[in-house]
């Protein structure tokens, strides 16, 4: 587990509360190599080498007495469906494109209720002045890890993955001086290819995004930047479909086909998209205060 930088004050969820299921065992999982246990993939997992430990580390240099779980608003373990849409089988995995906590949260709903494994591809450190929000997403992380821990005990096997992944990883605005920019991006090689999924029993991917705005234009990707030229990649060997996420309470809808177009944008244009403002730390991972206005900072999101 690497190192956390300073991070200073930050205050993560509710100290005083209780986890997705009403408990108070995240209080054991404070430690960074416990909380990233119980949610990691077994080692022998071909899904092990894309769950990043940035997030889970942040523990290290945070006061406990300010962090706490988080349960998202509508995201309560006693409201979550029993039932799953159908396409939820053991040759789909799934890529959870939305808000970080939210990615948590259904992340565990598949875990327990189709035995899927979570992976946490979030990498990025947590601060009060953040442009994104790790904050939530760690706080999730603590509130859903009982949830998950308690699935990945029943799993044998490789089961498919659900890949949690963050929608405002790129960032919703351009960082400030003395904002903490933590915006960061994945590439190709952060997730499995067509050619690992395909070998471990994978016959389709959905993308899971939230339901689309209503002052969007019709032809408004749904798929992130960074994501365009994966799932390009992967529908070269194999079935991309898409499918919406409920953002106010737990809801799969059905399953969306379309064709996945390789877009102009600074990922498929260069291969090294970090001239593009992205902050990396010296620790790892990405989140560096801002000293000096940002130039060429990237700003993505779903159209």
């Amino acid at each position: 587990m690497r190192r956390a930088p300073s991070l200073g004050p930050v205050a993560i969820g509710d100290p005083t509360g209780l986890d997705a299921m009403g408990e108070a065992d995240w209080r054991k999982l404070l430690d960074p190599a416990a909380l990233h246990a119980a949610w990691a993939p077994p080692d022998a997992s071909p899904w092990s080498a894309f769950q990043r430990p940035t997030l889970f580390a942040a523990l290290d240099s945070l006061h406990h007495d300010a962090v706490g779980p988080w349960v998202p608003p509508g995201f309560d373990i006693a409201s979550a469906p029993r039932e799953l849409p159908e396409w939820i089988d053991g040759r789909t995995a799934v890529l959870l494109e939305l808000p970080g906590a939210l990615s948590v949260a259904y992340g565990a709903l598949l875990a327990q209720r189709a035995k899927m494994q979570p992976v946490a591809t979030f990498n990025n450190w947590p601060h009060q002045a953040e442009v994104g929000d790790a904050k939530a997403a760690l706080g999730a992380l603590l509130a859903y890890a009982s949830w998950a821990r308690d699935a990945r005990d029943r799993i044998e096997g490789v089961t498919p993955p659900a890949i949690m992944l963050d929608a405002w990883r790129l960032g919703t605005r351009m960082p400030q001086p003395r904002d903490f920019d933590n915006r960061y991006f994945l590439l190709d090689s952060d997730l499995p290819s067509a050619a690992l999924l395909a070998k471990s029993g994978i016959e389709r991917v959905v993308y899971v995004h939230p339901p689309r705005r209503p002052d969007a234009p019709p032809e408004a990707p749904e798929d992130m930047d960074d994501a365009n030229p994966y799932l390009v990649a992967l529908a070269k060997r194999m079935t991309v479909a898409f499918a919406e996420a409920r953002t106010d309470g737990w809801g799969l809808g059905p399953l969306r086909t379309a064709e996945v177009k390789l877009r102009k944008t600074p990922f498929t244009t260069t291969t090294d998209p970090s001239f593009r403002g992205f902050r990396r730390n010296a620790a790892g991972g990405f989140g560096v205060l801002v000293p000096e206005p940002s130039s060429g900072g990237y700003v993505g999101g779903f159209g």
